[in-house]
């Protein structure tokens, strides 16, 4: 059977369709939990099931993504642009990945999550690579050599493809809580300082908008909320200051509750999962039939 066949593009899209509505049905059962549980101030959380969201500070000593800006963590793929024929896949080449525990804080309390790659819900960010690279510094510099005006004009072989946590983003925490009866912890950093100026900024609509609308056209985007944020923690998170506070307790996958970590708030990231979601299903339920009607017609 030739790759031009009926019959493969058949089971192509079968495949393709079931993807699509095994991915959208999972974000709708997903949706319908978030929306089911209720959110609440990290100091009043209970130990069990908890919805809670607030800003990601580390716990240990963060480190630089790509673009410059800390990161609590961080997974990367760099990936090769395989051509068979007339079809082409993108194939990882080469996988980081930094998975370690990080504070969330907001103005009540700070707990701790405890991540995990399958529970980790991040916006995915695509880059182009001007030629294969494997740390941060030769991707940087990978980036820069591609991002000049005449190798756009030319298809990269390669491309890197990114989910991170800023220092600084806000994020949207599902878990299960186990509480730590308010053990004081030292947290390196000023993050009272950044809560205040989250706090300040939030209370002034123009005030925030100045501040995080980086490309000026009057519309807060949330990709620039998330770096505009992350971006008010530099002298915070960097300040070699150590606060002592309680802690209230750990989120992380149990038994019973799957783990949710989001960049964005509940709002941001309700919006995601939900855009288009019952057009997707349905997209992927006429691809099916596509692909029901090439194989036995």
């Amino acid at each position: 059977m030739s790759k031009s066949d009926p019959q493969f593009a058949a089971i192509a899209s079968l495949f393709l369709g079931g993807a699509l509505v095994f991915k959208e049905l999972s974000n709708f059962r997903k949706s319908r939990k978030i929306q089911d549980t209720a959110r609440i101030n990290i100091a009043s959380a209970p130990q069990g099931l908890v919805e809670v969201e607030g800003y990601a500070w580390p716990l240990e000593r963060s480190f630089a993504a790509v673009c410059g800006r800390e990161v609590v963590y961080y997974n990367y793929k760099v990936q090769e642009l395989v051509r068979q024929g007339k079809n082409s896949s993108w194939e990882t080449r080469y996988e980081f990945n930094h998975n370690s525990s990080f504070y969330v804080i907001d103005q009540s309390g700070v707990c701790i999550v405890n991540p995990s790659k399958d529970g980790m819900d991040l916006t995915e960010k695509i880059t182009k690579l001007d030629r294969y690279a494997e740390s941060v510094e030769e991707l940087r510099e990978s980036i820069r050599h591609q991002s000049g005006w005449l190798n756009k004009l030319f298809s990269s072989s390669y491309r890197l493809v990114e989910y991170k946590l800023l220092v600084g983003s806000p994020v949207y925490v599902c878990g299960d809580l186990q509480a730590m009866n308010l053990n004081l912890v030292k947290i390196r950093g000023d993050y009272k300082k950044f809560l205040t100026q989250i706090k300040t900024m939030n209370a002034n609509p123009i005030f925030k908008m100045s501040k995080l609308d980086s490309n000026r056209d009057g519309v807060l985007s949330d990709e620039e909320m998330i770096a505009g944020i992350a971006d008010i923690t530099k002298n915070s998170a960097l300040n070699s200051i150590e606060l002592e506070t309680k802690l209230v307790g750990t989120i992380s996958a149990s038994d019973a509750h799957n783990l949710i970590v989001a960049d964005g708030h509940q709002e941001q990231y309700l919006k995601r999962l939900t855009t288009f979601n019952l057009l997707k299903i349905w997209g992927g339920v006429a691809l099916i039939g596509a692909g029901l009607f090439l194989f036995f017609f």
